[in-house]
């Protein structure tokens, strides 16, 4: 190798290294801290850790919440099934109808207008609705006519009266009181309300039908035990009872007039002596129960007759309110039962077209004064 080609080769590895040398990066600084990588990995996986725990945190919460609900809806089904039982051991067949909301209802004719509540499916209030030809009710309080204020009359109120029936469950032996329980409202129209109280399944129940025609003072109450007659006892006790409305200016007054009435078949009325607290059992058939107000009577109508019962007065010492009526009747507990309410004025015509003596009702006098 001759010495220019021996010059070239040194010179162009001297140009080599020179250009290695001058590249070569820079050693990086040792430091206790993390390098930047290092820091964005560590802050990546603490991320991804934070966001996985926070995943497990909210799965957790989620979990929690299900099961918190489910909980609460365990509870809230045991609740519920602990109230049925509780129901089934008070109401017995009637458990269904043992809870509910209280509505009201109405019916009207051109005389009187009845008030209802489907608790208890009863008559809470009578009104005197008849008007003359002005327009004026034909019967008025003594309160109202001096004010001349133009209100029905009312024979008695929703918070002072009561119509209920006791039925006796036949496998708990247990007594139900109809006004504890919420009956359904299954028919209505201008003239009819229906009442039902499911008893347990779909093909048994208790229907109360009440129909006022136009033109009458009467109530037709129709009572139907639809398919019970294996579920309850064979005794079932009406009673029926108000505090009688004062409507003239003294009470006082009124209460020398007001009475318990009734009649037995074949006979003329009776009744409990007036200004007398007295108690009676009835001894006979009863054809009707009279609660006599001064000018008006109350009177509940079987064609088939009360075998059995009771009636009560007692006098009040009151300002609002005359005397006390209370009743008690035995009635049947299977089929349907018809009965009747009359609500209006001792008019003799009118209680005489009855023909069952409840014009007896109006005291005529004595003897040859009568």
């Amino acid at each position: 190798m001759d010495k220019n080609t021996t010059t070239g080769l040194i010179l162009i590895g001297a140009v080599i290294i020179a250009f290695m040398f001058l590249n070569k990066p820079p050693e990086k600084e040792i430091s206790s801290n993390p390098s930047d990588s290092e820091q964005k990995i560590n802050s990546n996986n603490f991320d991804n850790q934070s966001e996985s725990i926070s995943n497990i945190n909210r799965d957790n919460s989620v979990n929690e919440s299900i099961d918190s609900d489910l909980s609460n809806d365990s509870i809230s089904i045991e609740e519920s099934l602990e109230e049925i039982e509780n129901r089934k051991e008070i109401f017995g067949i009637f458990y269904n109808a043992a809870a509910g909301v209280e509505k009201d209802y109405a019916l009207e004719n051109d005389k009187i207008k009845l008030s209802f509540s489907n608790k208890g499916a009863k008559i809470t209030k009578v009104e005197m609705v008849e008007k003359d030809t002005s327009g004026t009710y034909l019967y008025r309080t003594h309160k109202d006519f001096v004010s001349d204020t133009n209100l029905p009359m009312a024979l008695f109120e929703k918070e002072t009266s009561s119509m209920n029936l006791t039925l006796v469950d036949a496998e708990k032996v247990i007594p139900i009181s109809t006004e504890d329980l919420y009956f359904q409202l299954i028919k209505q129209n201008d003239s009819c309300l229906v009442f039902r109280a499911d008893a347990g399944a779909d093909d048994k129940y208790l229907e109360f039908m009440y129909c006022l025609p136009f033109g009458k003072h009467e109530v037709e109450f129709n009572i139907n035990y639809h398919k019970m007659e294996y579920d309850i006892k064979s005794t079932v006790d009406l009673s029926w009872s108000m505090l009688g409305l004062s409507t003239e200016k003294l009470a006082e007054d009124e209460r020398m007039y007001c009475s318990v009435m009734y009649r037995y078949f074949g006979t003329n009325r009776d009744y409990l002596s007036e200004r007398s607290d007295k108690f009676e059992e009835l001894e006979g058939n009863a054809n009707w129960i009279a609660f006599k107000h001064k000018f008006f009577s109350s009177i509940l109508i079987s064609e088939d007759g009360f075998s059995n019962g009771s009636i009560e007065q007692k006098q009040l010492e009151s300002e609002d309110y005359t005397i006390k009526y209370k009743s008690k009747l035995v009635i049947p507990s299977m089929g349907q039962v018809p009965l009747k309410f009359f609500f209006g004025p001792n008019d003799y015509d009118l209680l005489a077209s009855y023909d069952n003596e409840m014009d007896g009702i109006i005291n005529l006098g004595w003897g040859i004064f009568g």
